[in-house]
């Protein structure tokens, strides 16, 4: 006959419990209120708060285990058990893993040879009424630890079998202990053989509720008619199974999206600042908060709230909620450069009449400027003589700078060359002159005053050639024309006036 055992746990392990997760006591750490032991002890089936062995309408007695895992007295059973208590020998045998959280853990009889138990051939099936029914066409999340137990409870467990799942639904009572015999399929399941016996197995899975949902149901809903699994090879095997199950989660999947935040930070340089990261759109209870710094010089994890970054650069952070909801962000932390120990610009310069001077001072990090001139960006442009400044706001300095702009003639110099060779070997081929702006008219005449070229629009580019043949080796008379604003006039043409160069150029072979 199979024992009914539970432990009693006088120690709470790290309890993650969450307001938003629908299943209460869902690490099996609240006992029913007549349970009132200490120590290692063995009680009744059914210890704990909100959780039920099923019972199926028809009258079938199902096969269950409930047990709770008392940390403090962890090895009590072996070297003396807790003060004052008296172990029974027959849980002497009894191997039990720490819980995955709380302080306990509920047994399910996983698998039960049909052929071998006949009658008594059911497996356990526990349930839970939620807080709240699930609200229709949600999507929502689910958890849950288990472990297969190899060890000895009266008879030996060693047979595992692919048919957990979690079943929801407006009540709790099946019709039968043979679910798949009553065509009930459950929403999350699909976990395969439940093999794991030196650690535990988180499962997750989701579904979309249609609305009715109060109460969730888990167990075996695979007819156990399927091939078994044995693990081990112990000689004592019996066709038996049995897992254990922790940590049940039931959750709005948007429950657990967030976002993170942090700005992109500027501070002086040298200077460290301090990073404090927000979240925003998690509605679960948290109670373990990780930060996954990536830095420039490396990775740091921490369960602080704040950062000290003493470099700039990139930087990434990922929080981690309960260990395994996960979000991060990317930003900057920029340095304000120094303040220049030396002139950007200089004291003094000469502009001609009518043109633009260029002028321009470094980029700051987080930099304002502002020119005499108006313009409030690093580049900008002068065009009229006087004396000026510039000034640079940072957050963390102020640097002014004074320049004046002389003005200056700036007579136009026509460059012309009295030579050139335009034989095809790359090297001075076309007759080039520099000095006037464009649009240039270009004559060019032989000794006999016929024009051998002209252009309204000269480019640099004859090559010395007439009527598509190079003119033999002689001087040719040219005549250029431009136009020129003189700023030293009383009265200056918008226009331009126009002036003429004449001069005499060679055709060399």
């Amino acid at each position: 006959m199979f024992k009914q055992i539970v432990f009693v746990a006088l120690q709470f392990l790290g309890v993650c419990a969450t307001s938003q997760n629908l299943v209460p006591n869902h690490d099996f750490s609240d006992l029913k209120s007549n349970i009132n032991s200490v120590g290692l002890i063995i009680i009744g089936s059914e210890p704990f708060l909100n959780w039920r062995a099923h019972k199926p309408s028809n009258g079938e007695r199902e096969s269950r285990l409930g047990s709770v895992h008392d940390t403090a007295c962890y090895l009590g059973p072996w070297f003396g058990g807790c003060p004052g208590f008296t172990a029974n020998s027959s849980a002497l045998d009894l191997y039990t893993p720490l819980p995955y959280e709380g302080k306990g853990y509920n047994s399910l009889v996983y698998y039960k040879n049909p052929l071998l138990y006949q009658g008594s051939a059911l497996t356990s099936i526990a349930y839970n009424r939620l807080t709240e029914v699930l609200a229709k066409d949600t999507a929502y999340c689910t958890e849950m630890s288990v472990r297969f137990t190899d060890g000895k409870i009266g008879i030996y467990s060693c047979y595992t079998h692919n048919g957990l799942g979690m079943h929801f639904r407006q009540d709790s009572a099946l019709p039968s202990s043979r679910p798949w015999d009553d065509g009930i399929v459950p929403q999350v399941s699909g976990f395969g053989y439940i093999t794991n016996t030196n650690h535990w197995r988180k499962l997750k899975g989701s579904f979309t509720a249609d609305g009715t949902e109060e109460y969730v149901l888990i167990g075996n809903f695979n007819p156990l008619a399927s091939a078994p699994l044995q693990i081990g090879n112990n000689p004592d095997c019996t066709s038996y199974g049995i897992i254990f199950m922790d940590a049940v989660y039931v959750y709005n999947c948007n429950d657990t999206l967030f976002s993170v935040h942090q700005k992109d930070t500027t501070v002086c340089y040298g200077q460290p600042v301090t990073l404090s990261p927000t979240r925003k759109g998690f509605k679960l209870q948290d109670s373990t908060i990780t930060y996954h710094w990536q830095a420039p010089s490396g990775t740091t994890s921490t369960t602080d709230t704040f950062f000290i970054a003493t470099e700039p650069g990139s930087y990434t952070v990922e929080i981690e909620i309960n260990k395994r909801f996960t979000s991060s962000t990317t930003f900057y932390v920029n340095w304000v450069e120094k303040e220049p120990d030396n002139t950007l610009l200089d004291s003094t310069y000469r502009i001609c009449m009518g043109k633009n001077i260029p002028l321009s001072v470094p980029q700051y990090t987080g930099a304002k400027y502002s020119w005499s001139n108006g313009d409030t960006t690093a580049a900008t442009v002068y065009n009229a003589p006087g004396n000026h400044i510039v000034e640079i706001t940072t957050p963390c300095w102020q640097h002014q700078e004074y320049f004046t702009l002389e003005q200056d003639p700036c007579e136009i110099r026509l460059f012309v060359p009295n030579a050139f060779t335009p034989n095809g070997d790359g090297n001075n081929d076309y007759f080039q002159f520099y000095g006037p702006e464009e649009p240039i008219k270009l004559w060019v005449f032989n000794r006999w005053g016929q024009t051998v070229f002209y252009s309204a629009n000269y480019k640099n580019n004859w090559d010395g050639t007439y009527n598509g043949a190079v003119l033999p080796t002689d001087s040719y008379t040219y005549l250029i024309e431009y136009k020129v604003v003189n700023p030293n006039a009383t009265q200056p043409n918008p226009e331009g006036s126009v002036r003429q160069e004449r001069g005499i150029v060679n055709i060399l072979p």
